[in-house]
């Protein structure tokens, strides 16, 4: 199990076994939302610019080229969804070829208002995403598009 950790040295993603045992600290300087890859071997964490990866043994964590301003992965299959602020804060995907290569951004929801926090279904094939494109701060589906 990971999870977010905030201390005085800032936020951490840790882990610890499901059965019980130590806590690890893995990376510190981490926003709090990030994505398992699928082969539950690394996650996917954000700082205040960039997607990195860090093995779940820790180690040194590896920035992913292709992702200047984003931030709240979240990972289905070969897909990722993250926000990227450029101007307003929308939702792009992207197909993973490795975890340090992508396919071409496709921005996937966007609005002239707040896009945040995706998170991809079970199955993968819809998207839960915060907005307030109604004016009002919502969860809405995607549920068309989702690849």
């Amino acid at each position: 199990m990971a999870f977010a950790r905030a201390s005085a040295e800032g936020q951490s993603i840790c882990t610890t076994p499901l059965l019980g045992g130590e806590e690890k600290r893995i990376v510190t300087n981490a926003k709090p939302r990030f994505a398992w890859t699928s082969d539950s071997r690394e996650i996917i964490f954000a700082d205040l610019k960039h997607l990195w990866k860090v093995s779940v043994r820790g180690g040194e964590p590896e920035r992913l080229q292709f992702s200047k301003d984003g931030f709240q992965p979240s990972i289905s299959g070969n897909r990722l969804v993250y926000v990227k602020a450029y101007l307003n804060f929308d939702i792009w995907q992207r197909e993973l070829k490795s975890v340090f290569s992508a396919g071409f951004p496709n921005k996937l929801i966007s609005s002239t208002r707040l896009e945040n926090g995706p998170q991809f279904s079970p199955g993968g094939s819809k998207i839960a995403f915060e907005s307030t494109r109604s004016g009002a701060y919502e969860v809405w589906i995607l549920v068309e598009n989702v690849r």
